[in-house]
């Protein structure tokens, strides 16, 4: 992202691997250009965190915001055309790119699911009342864009043949399946009334099923040394969150999900 951003804001969720150091040494790196403010409450609010770091970066004199999430690499053929695309933007008009669902590090999904076929936003020129809170009874969870942002988005590709956002949450299946799995149990206690537990079993099911094609993707598609960084083993933290929340509130509590197996 340093390669195509002026400078990133990080916010850092109550992280127990190496994420601070990583962030650290980035920041010696990087004179002037990271930024990161933790928040220590473990409770997980989704646009509660993304409103915190549009605001800390306007604090920073930000007039154009890129959203980047941990599981998220732009390819590197679009790398140097990103910025001229971010500021041909109108106020409160987003860029879109395509997603590319990366089923292995090498390939992604190719089919004809929404993952196939899904723009991503990822930019957009701010505007002041833009905001990530919802109003009273709103939607607070994945929301992408700011509230207030919208109208025809900017599309400079159609094709994700052509470039795009490396989306990674597909490459490994066990972090996968326990971060819809958590998902579905963090909505379901935050807004038990909301929608039923077949309707979350059903929007949470989605991204675990399995892709009917697969593309290759081009090797020079990577940002240089950033495939060699990503470890695809080890324990999702997810798995001794639902464990936890089981523990809690008794498995009995959330009869009728999909706990796959916890």
């Amino acid at each position: 992202a340093l390669k195509w951003v002026d400078g990133l804001v990080i916010l850092n969720h109550v992280s127990n691997d190496e994420s601070v150091q990583i962030v650290n040494d980035l920041a010696r790196e990087h004179k002037d250009r990271i930024s990161m403010f933790s928040t220590e409450d473990p409770q997980w609010s989704e646009m509660f965190h993304r409103q915190l770091l549009l605001e800390n970066a306007r604090s920073h004199g930000a007039t154009h915001i890129a959203l980047i999430d941990a599981d998220e690499i732009l390819t590197a053929n679009l790398i140097g055309r990103m910025r001229e695309w971010i500021e041909r933007l109108e106020p409160g008009r987003p860029l879109e790119v395509p997603m590319l669902a990366m089923r292995t590090l090498d390939q992604y999904q190719d089919d004809a699911s929404c993952w196939s076929t899904v723009m991503l936003s990822i930019a957009f020129k701010d505007i002041p009342n833009a905001t990530w809170m919802p109003d009273s009874g709103g939607y607070q969870h994945h929301q992408r864009l700011p509230y207030r942002i919208g109208g025809q988005p900017f599309r400079p590709l159609q094709r994700k043949d052509q470039g795009g956002v490396m989306h990674l949450q597909f490459a490994n299946e066990r972090r996968l399946i326990a971060k819809h799995t958590l998902y579905q149990l963090n909505d379901y206690l935050r807004w038990p009334e909301r929608e039923p537990k077949k309707h979350l079993r059903w929007k949470y099911s989605l991204a675990l099923e399995k892709p009917t094609g697969l593309a290759n993707l081009p090797a020079d598609w990577w940002p240089t040394g950033a495939k060699e960084r990503i470890k695809l083993d080890g324990v999702p933290w997810q798995e001794a969150e639902i464990f936890r929340l089981i523990h809690e509130h008794g498995r009995e509590k959330f009869e009728g999900l999909d706990l796959h197996g916890f």
